[in-house]
């Protein structure tokens, strides 16, 4: 197993955010989770990345205990995140972005490095001289995951990978993501456009109120309105 969050329980000051939270990550797997707003999503992925500390239960990643660990050794064990909101470096160029922290910790045969990354996203290519304020959020989206790629992860963490973009660069995002996944690395996904998570996730998980609720495949979820209904809609 890739990854392996155990019963987590994780606290914003006194109130308690997730509830024995669970969930497992395959190696080469691609993992969903789902839930509506404020259900807990981005506090397990910060909870994983180590942004957040766990009150109980145990972050497993490669085979070792990461939770109680900075997220600059985390990150070194070979997780990328590519967080919400995309958080690139506004003063730096496109590729200053990419380059600033690309490391190849864990001596991958064939490491991202910019050539490969903008073989990935041309449309970066171009724009590399450009400030990352100057890019477009599908420019900024593809900054973001080519960013950690540079990493050389074995698990990449896409918290939003689409929200706000037009659906044109919604579906390049998509048939990036999918190259990522072939490569070997595992990947887990939140994001709030079904359709795309049931073809590429191998398994989905809703969250309700900080805990897992439900776990399958695309094809379950799709076949069920009543499951959507309940945990998905708005």
């Amino acid at each position: 197993m890739q990854l392996s969050v155990k019963d987590i329980d994780v606290f914003y000051g006194g109130r308690q955010a997730l509830f024995g939270m669970r969930l497992a990550v395959p190696r080469g797997a691609a993992v969903a989770l789902l839930g509506r707003n404020g259900m807990g999503k981005t506090t397990t992925v910060r909870a994983i990345t180590g942004q957040l500390r766990c009150r109980r239960g145990e972050i497993i990643f490669g085979g070792e205990k990461i939770h109680g660990l900075p997220p600059q050794r985390i990150a070194q064990k070979g997780l990328g995140l590519a967080p919400e909101g995309r958080q690139i470096f506004p003063n730096l160029n496109a590729r200053e972005n990419l380059v600033a922290a690309a490391a190849n910790y864990n001596g991958a045969k064939s490491p991202w490095n910019l050539e490969r990354v903008l073989e990935l996203f041309p449309q970066l290519k171009p724009r590399l001289n450009n400030m990352g304020s100057q890019l477009s959020g599908g420019e900024q989206q593809m900054l973001s995951i080519g960013r950690a790629l540079m990493l050389n992860p074995h698990l990449l963490v896409l918290d939003e990978a689409t929200e706000g973009l037009a659906p044109l660069v919604q579906k390049t995002i998509w048939e990036k993501l999918r190259e990522i996944k072939q490569t070997g690395i595992s990947l887990l996904l939140i994001d709030k456009n079904l359709g795309a998570l049931c073809e590429l996730a191998d398994r989905l998980c809703i969250m309700e109120k900080g805990a897992l609720v439900w776990e399958g495949g695309g094809d379950a979820l799709r076949a069920d309105g009543g499951l959507q209904a309940r945990y998905l809609g708005v």
